[in-house]
């Protein structure tokens, strides 16, 4: 600091002045270089402040001294520092709460992903189920085909069965028709049987009495045996023809047993056909009638089955959609979220970088200041004493000013008593 004057007049004797000059040397002061702030303060009040240190000084300070200007410069860098350590602390105790915020809203999305989850694992469910009435219903559907299929093919057989029993009625009226002719036959076989037996009889007793007759005749013509040799032939072939008709006869007995028993047969099979048909018949009605229940069942079941899978496949696929939407968008806000997260870590991390650092130039502040405030001191010292010895000068000084003030006004005082003497003495005069 350069040297300090001091000047003062005192007045002696009537108007005369003397100056007084006193030269007081003080310390001189170190210049204390200003911390350089960081310029990438994200805050506008940060900035704003920077700005209010860098602006020029006010018009009250432009008298100071540059050690006073330093001391207020150093005195606004650490208020200034202190408001952006508060308001980084400001800062990283609302990032602490915004990062509370963000994690108790992803707690509440996880949480309602997880009842939608749960929503969706009850709707699959709800699928399974339905899923397996619609194979049961296919179940339902194949046996009724089976059914239908082994209605077609009862049916069909009893077709064939029919056909069969029209055939064997057919054989069995040919049969019918054959054993009549057969009967028939025999009965004119019988007929010509007994007719040639009669005849041969009446030629064997004609023979026997020819015989006799020849033998007592005596015939031995040969006229006569030819005749008698004819007939013997005659009866020779008659008892052939007669055995013929024999063997034939036999045959017909035997064909006429094999068609009576393949009647037998026919009438059992007829029989047997016709109950089994009846039963056919009745298993092909039943059959029908159930088929028919089962197909107005499953008809029912199918429409209201297939009105009910449509509307909840309707509501399960909008809802999907919807869910599907209301996740991706939960992915989308929980990614933003994350990012958020994550920008908000990064910069309560720069924060604290920077309030550490903030702490670190306060420390250097401090210290400067203090170091500062040491050198202020000592020159506040020196001129405390300095003020002190000329405050001491200037009593003494003032003390005989007023010791010369008393001195005047007792002249004056002289002199306005001889004034009023000397206007009384010229009113008298008058």
């Amino acid at each position: 600091m350069s040297d300090c004057f001091t000047d003062s007049t005192v007045g002696v004797g009537q108007g005369e002045r003397q100056p007084i000059k006193q030269v007081v040397a003080l310390p001189q002061q170190k210049s204390v270089p200003l911390p350089q702030l960081d310029s990438k303060l994200p805050d506008n009040g940060v900035k704003n402040l920077l700005n209010a240190l860098t602006s020029p000084a006010p018009q009250r300070y432009t008298k100071l001294t540059s050690s006073d200007q330093q001391i207020v410069d150093l005195a606004k860098l650490v208020t200034a520092k202190d408001a952006i350590v508060e308001q980084q602390r400001a800062e990283l105790k609302a990032t602490e709460n915004d990062l509370a915020s963000t994690s108790a809203k992803l707690k509440d999305r996880e949480t309602e992903l997880t009842q939608e989850r749960a929503r969706i694992e009850a709707q699959n469910h709800e699928l399974e189920i339905l899923r397996a009435l619609a194979k049961e219903q296919t179940y339902l559907c194949s046996q009724v085909q089976t059914l239908t299929k082994e209605n077609q093919s009862l049916s069909k057989d009893l077709v064939d069965k029919d056909k069969q029993i029209e055939h064997e009625n057919e054989i069995k009226e040919n049969l019918e028709k054959a054993l009549r002719v057969m009967k028939d036959e025999k009965a004119a076989l019988e007929n010509e049987v007994h007719s040639l037996r009669g005849q041969l009889e009446l030629s064997a007793h004609r023979l026997s009495e020819l015989e006799l007759l020849a033998a007592a005749v005596g015939v031995d013509d040969g006229q006569a045996v030819k005749t008698y040799a004819q007939l013997q032939n005659d009866f020779a072939s008659s008892n052939s023809q007669l055995e013929e008709l024999a063997v034939v006869k036999a045959n017909l007995d035997k064909d006429l047993s094999e068609s009576q028993s393949k009647i037998e047969e026919l009438n059992q099979l007829s029989a047997s056909l016709a109950a089994e048909n009846s039963a056919l018949s009745q298993k092909s009605s039943e059959l029908e009638s159930k088929c028919a229940s089962i197909e107005r069942h499953l008809t029912t079941l199918e429409q209201k089955w297939t009105t009910k899978i449509t509307e909840r496949t309707d509501h399960l696929t909008t809802e999907k959609q919807a869910l599907e939407e209301e996740v991706n968008d939960l992915r989308s806000r929980q990614s933003e979220l994350t990012a958020l997260t994550d920008r908000l870590a990064s910069e309560a991390l720069r924060a604290s970088e920077r309030a550490k650092q903030t702490e670190l130039e306060k420390d250097e502040l401090k210290k400067q200041l203090e170091a500062v405030d040491n050198v202020w001191q000592e020159k506040l010292a020196a001129e405390k004493n300095y003020c002190k010895e000329e405050t001491d000068y200037l009593r003494s000084d003032l003390s005989e000013s007023q010791k010369r003030v008393a001195e005047l006004t007792t002249l004056i005082d002289r002199f306005a008593t001889d004034a009023r003497n000397h206007e009384r003495l010229v009113i008298d005069m008058l």
